[in-house]
């Protein structure tokens, strides 16, 4: 099973949701809503000093659709609460 954790902007919480869910065993990804512009420093110092590989670029859903096909969706809260966002959208 693929599973794909849902953030705002893919720059800090699913990125970390994803390196931790590979290291468990977890056919992981992240992607967010929006476009950014770079994964977060601390997060990427935090992920290396657990020897987690880190995501190099920040994805949006549809990249990571596109990428990887269908997905077990994990949203997390503000992502949820924002999911009129993309609620009519088939992934």
């Amino acid at each position: 099973m693929k599973v794909l954790f849902v953030c705002v902007h893919n720059k800090r919480r699913s990125i970390m949701a994803e390196a931790f869910g590979k290291k468990y065993g977890l056919n992981a990804y992240s992607a967010g809503l929006e476009k950014t512009d770079g994964v977060d420093e601390k997060v990427v110092e935090v992920l290396k000093e657990k020897n987690l590989n880190v995501k190099q670029k920040p994805q949006t859903i549809d990249e990571v659709v596109r990428e990887v096909g269908n997905l077990t969706l994990s949203l997390q809260w503000d992502v949820w609460i924002n999911a009129h966002l993309f609620q009519q959208k088939s992934i």
